[in-house]
């Protein structure tokens, strides 16, 4: 590697944002393509939108190093060509043109690949699906692609390197590949904290409510902290692999991006399963207001039920056909009749009101319809 580094500069100049501060990702354009490379000229850098194979490859024979950027994994014919005009192993473009791979990064003696994916929301706000980013760094070489289009790809990352003054070199690559993996890991920060929001709201709701929606609301929610977890938690012993290994194509000082990095993920990782531990609370405190709502109904029931079994008793008695029956035949005996059946009635309610069955078991208000 050479001697005249940036990273130490580089690493220590790029300010990482809150998560407050970063834009929550929506769906990109699934279908389009868009080609482009930056080269970092001792000048400057230089960005041009690539037109054909051959165009790439004299920018390659110029010999600065170059970052190219590809978005739109599905029109892979097209794609091909333009990897073919790389200096890449041709082993390597198949993977680099999947879009359904595991988190995973793979390293050999002359480039380093990485497949991640970035987390979005789609066209339903509730709803996140992933897309499929892969990376590679070679000697003088980074590339990304991603499997949709964006209008603007690593706005972060672009913006840093316009700030940097010299431009970065050849040297700095690995730098710049820990921060396009950083930013997209950045970009998961935002989506835990609105989901931690919607748990927040559905668990407000949740105490005495028992609506259907609230549970399936929460298992929509579960469902995306599950495929996060499942992007995310491979990073782990990845990342732990990649600090293991002897890697001549990443540095010192990028390797602490990397250890950085680990940390990061550990926050992520650290971060999901608290929410998830938070929807399993929802979830029993659901059942607990549903089991308590039950008790409730049941208690009213029984509370009617000891009231009219009495009244019911003394009406199956007078029912009966008999003609010997006492106060049948005097003109007072249904009044009196009914007397009593009140009677019992209030007496009833009173020792029930008394022993507390009138109280709300559930610890709930009423459900307001």
């Amino acid at each position: 590697m050479a001697v005249n580094r940036q990273a130490p500069r580089s690493i220590s100049r790029r300010r990482r944002r809150h998560a407050a501060d970063l834009p929550i990702p929506r769906s990109t354009d699934p279908t389009g393509i868009k080609l482009a490379a930056t080269c970092f000229e001792p000048a400057g850098l230089t960005r041009c939108a690539l037109t054909s194979p051959d165009q790439l490859r004299d920018l390659i024979q110029v010999g600065h190093p170059v970052w190219v950027q590809i978005q739109g994994l599905h029109q892979q014919a097209e794609i091909q060509a333009f990897l073919e005009a790389l200096p890449v192993r041709s082993e390597v473009i198949p993977s680099l043109l999947e879009v359904s791979l595991a988190s995973q990064i793979n390293m050999d003696g002359t480039c380093v690949v990485l497949h991640l994916h970035r987390l979005l929301f789609g066209s339903h706000p509730t709803r996140l699906h992933s897309e499929q980013v892969n990376l590679l760094l070679a000697p003088n070489l980074l590339i990304s692609l991603e499997e949709c289009t964006k209008a603007n790809a690593f706005p972060g990352l672009n913006r840093w390197l316009d700030s940097l003054n010299p431009p970065p070199t050849a040297a700095d690559l690995d730098d710049i590949l820990h921060f396009l993996v950083d930013e997209l890991l950045d970009e998961v920060f935002p989506l835990l904290e609105s989901l931690g929001d919607d748990l927040n709201r559905i668990e407000e709701q949740t105490v005495g409510n028992v609506e259907p929606s609230l549970l399936r609301r929460v298992y929509d929610l579960r469902t995306n902290l599950r495929a996060i977890k499942r992007q995310i938690w491979p990073l782990r012993q990845q990342i732990a692999l990649l600090l293991r290994r002897s890697q001549r194509l990443i540095s010192d000082e990028a390797l602490d991006g990397f250890r950085d990095m680990a940390q990061h993920v550990e926050q992520l990782v650290d971060q999901t399963e608290m929410l998830r531990h938070q929807c399993e609370a929802i979830t029993a405190t659901y059942m607990a207001n549903s089991a308590n709502r039950m008790n409730q109904v049941m208690k009213t029931l029984t509370i009617l039920s000891s009231i009219f079994t009495p009244i019911g008793f003394i009406a199956a008695i007078y029912g009966m056909n008999f003609r010997a029956i006492p106060t049948t035949q005097q003109p007072w005996g249904y009044a009196a009749c009914l007397a009593l059946m009140t009677l019992i009635a209030l007496l009833q309610s009173l020792y029930l009101w008394q022993r507390g069955w009138f109280e709300d078991w559930s610890g709930g208000e009423r459900l307001r319809r």
